[in-house]
């Protein structure tokens, strides 16, 4: 059922006259007509309403008293199945109206919440008899106590809400204060309690006393009607002594599904009695035991546990609990194995890449993980690659959502990139990138243009894997490829680079666009990779952040290269001095096209006499004017050019500058754009 929220008094009515079944406002600046509001609404269009959410709003003790008036005048008509009044400042006086609302709503509320208020032992005497009679029982079925101050003087109402209600199956008394004493009382009432599945008992100071009277219970409670399902004693303190006798139970114990037992210290020895449970147990599937001091050694014998007995645990959390790199790989032997568990909580350890590596290894052959949180470890941008190749895969079980990895500093900014990609990443090889990669494997496809596609290194190194065939194995025939993207890193253009450009590879044509992140190590690898060249003939690096530096290195390659015939660096800026470098390197034995607009090139670079060893040259939008066209001119003068196009456009160039061109050329054979 939707609950829909209410940001101001006048969308209460709106909501009342549209009939809608559930009263909400969350707001903690809520104001007295907010409240005075819900309370007309109610009065007004109550038979319309079933749920009531006031939380942290200043609905009061008075007017707790309104709401019953209202209930009580028009109770045949009302009909409410859920009233939550969190953090609404109610104190021990509202527990008798509360009582009374529980006697005119008793045959349809189902859940009441009044966490966070000061009730006290008090309040929950004066609304506990409702809760326990025989006649007309309450049909409630979940109750929240959350932090309302009960203290140990609870203990006897409690234990009597236990023992004669047979309708609650969730009560929730975390951080109230109850001590070992309300255990003692409570904790034999649990035995024969049929109906009771929940129970928090969380940040209550129960130590490991309190610990072993609920363990006496449980163990009683194994030929009883007792169907608790789901303990919570996280943050007691119960130490090792406390885990263990909890443990002693939990290995014969069937009814015990959810175990909540965090930041209660026990150490290793705890760690170890744990792991025992899991050897014997088959009932319990949810294990939290975050911030207790495991230590890596206590984990491995959890991951030895659950390697070769468990078959039933489908969430553990072992967040914040000191374990580290070892560990995480056990944790990867287990993943690799284990077929039934959903949810691992790892968060706050110090795990580095080389165990996060590990898990991401175990997720190729997992098949049921769908949870993984590595938040606030140690690992770098090489776990977090990791993480993305196994999470990107189609088939990998784990949803990109729900792998957490954030505050982890050391991964920096392309691990970061990487990890926020693994959706789109996952995307791509469902809908193209696979059958793409099918295709070149099995020479179907030899050319590719992947320019306005949305990618990333790793659909780059998956293709980059496809060109670079196993040893002994053919090459593809593969002869044109044009990438293009801003998220494209050195990581990918390199191994790219070397699969392409020297022999034997088989592409003839390599087109990098828009590539801005091409970084001084793939210019490298260029420069390295161009004199090894047999079938490259076209090299394209349009827009791809390239300087005077970039163009005298990319020289450097050029003068052991034989195959390449056309050469495109559009959308750069190498000024007058890159092209200059480029011009000192020509004639080129095979370099026919030279392609540098918009480079920022003014009339200095004009007067290199290389440019006109080429048969074709553009200098689109660049910031040559009628002098740089004399300059050009001068140059030909000696007859030997082979020019036959040269592109101005966009230049301060005009007729006569083109005509001085066209005047110095022999027999007038190069066509002039301008």
């Amino acid at each position: 059922m939707s609950s829909p929220a209410f940001p101001s008094s006048s969308s209460i009515s709106s909501v009342a006259s549209s009939l809608r079944r559930t009263l909400s406002f969350r707001k903690s600046n809520g104001s007295l007509a907010d409240v005075e509001e819900i309370l007309q609404t109610l009065r007004r269009d109550g038979s319309s309403v079933t749920e009531i959410l006031c939380e942290d709003i200043g609905f009061g003790d008075r007017h707790v008293v309104e709401m019953e008036t209202i209930l009580k005048e028009y109770h045949r008509s009302i009909r409410l199945t859920k009233l939550e009044l969190p953090s609404n400042a109610l104190t021990r006086a509202a527990g008798r109206t509360l009582a009374l609302i529980l006697h005119a709503q008793y045959e349809t509320l189902k859940r009441l919440n009044i966490s966070k208020n000061s009730l006290q032992s008090y309040g929950l005497n004066g609304m506990i008899e409702p809760l326990t009679r025989q006649l007309q029982p309450s049909r409630l079925v979940h109750l929240d106590l959350t932090e309302t101050q009960l203290g140990a003087r609870a203990a006897p109402m409690l234990a009597s809400l236990i023992r004669n209600n047979r309708s609650i199956q969730t009560l929730l008394l975390s951080n109230n204060q109850l001590g070992t004493k309300t255990i003692k009382a409570i904790a034999p009432e649990l035995t024969n309690n049929p109906t009771l599945q929940t129970l928090d008992l969380s940040y209550n100071s129960i130590h490991h006393k309190g610990a072993s009277m609920l363990a006496k219970a449980l163990a009683s409670s194994t030929n009883s009607r007792s169907t608790l399902k789901v303990l919570d004693i996280s943050g007691n303190k119960i130490a090792s002594h406390g885990m263990q006798a909890l443990c002693e139970v939990l290995v014969t114990n069937r009814t015990i599904e959810e175990l909540k037992c965090g930041a209660n210290k026990i150490g290793q020895e705890g760690a170890a009695f744990m792991a025992n449970v899991l050897k014997f147990n088959y009932t319990l599937r949810i294990l939290n035991l975050h911030s207790n001091d495991i230590g890596p050694w206590g984990a491995s014998l959890l991951m030895d546990a659950l390697r070769e007995h468990n078959r039933t645990l489908e969430s553990i959390s072992l967040a914040w609990n000191d374990i580290d790199s070892v560990a995480a790989k056990e944790m990867a032997q287990v993943l690799a194995k284990n077929d039934v568990l959903k949810d691992v909580d790892l968060m706050g350890n110090n795990i580095a890449s080389d165990g996060v590596s590990s898990l991401a290894s175990s997720l190729f052959y997992n098949v049921s993980l769908e949870k993984l949180n590595l938040m606030n470890n140690k690992f770098d941008h090489v776990g977090a690659f990791a993480l993305t190749d196994a999470v990107g895969r189609p088939t990998c079980p784990l949803l990109p959502q729900n792998l957490l990895w954030e505050d982890n500093p050391a991964i920096g900014d392309e691990g970061v990139i990487s990890l926020t990609r693994i959706a789109q990443l996952r995307y791509n090889r469902e809908q193209w990138l696979d059958q793409l990669i099918r295709d070149i494997a099995n020479d179907r496809i030899h050319s590719v243009d992947l320019s306005h596609r949305n990618i990333g290194d790793e659909e780059l190194l998956l293709l980059v894997d496809t060109l670079v065939p196993e040893k002994g194995e053919p090459l593809p025939l593969f002869r044109s490829m044009m990438i293009g993207g801003h998220s494209l890193r050195p990581r990918s253009l390199v191994p790219l680079v070397e699969a392409c450009i020297p022999s034997p590879a088989n592409v003839m044509r390599l087109y990098l666009k828009n590539c801005d992140n091409l970084g001084d190590d793939t210019m490298e690898a260029i420069v390295t990779c161009l004199p090894r060249a047999k079938s490259l003939q076209v090299l394209c690096l349009f827009g791809c952040g390239l300087t005077s530096s970039s163009a005298k290195r990319l020289a450097k390659g050029l003068k052991g290269n034989t195959s390449l015939r056309r050469l495109n660096l559009d959308c750069n800026t190498i000024g007058d001095v890159g092209l200059m470098e480029l011009a000192s390197v020509l004639p080129h034995e095979t370099l026919e096209s030279l392609s540098v607009s918009e480079n920022g090139i003014t009339d200095t670079a004009m007067r290199s006499y290389g440019l006109t060893t080429v048969q074709e040259l553009h200098l689109k939008k660049n910031r040559i004017t009628n002098n740089g066209a004399l300059s050009f001119a001068q140059t030909l003068g000696g007859g030997s050019s082979r020019l036959s196009w040269i592109s101005l456009q966009g230049n301060e160039v005009t007729r006569n500058g083109a005509e001085v061109i066209q005047l110095f050329l022999p027999d007038g054979r190069a066509a002039v754009d301008y």
